[in-house]
């Protein structure tokens, strides 16, 4: 399941992204990252694979 884009409200031709507008999308997924950023300057980022 892929998360939605909140807010995405007009496709812009020369920004060329996948973008899951307004709902989540089931798709078969083989890579992921999650950014989390904090106060202070904490910050930790994890990337995950399949493959």
């Amino acid at each position: 399941m892929i998360a939605p884009t909140i807010g995405y409200q007009e496709y812009d031709p020369n920004c060329d992204l996948d973008v899951v507008p307004n709902e989540a999308r089931q798709q078969k997924v083989n890579a992921v990252i999650s950014n989390a950023f904090a106060f202070g300057g904490l910050n930790a980022v994890i990337a995950l694979s399949s493959i």
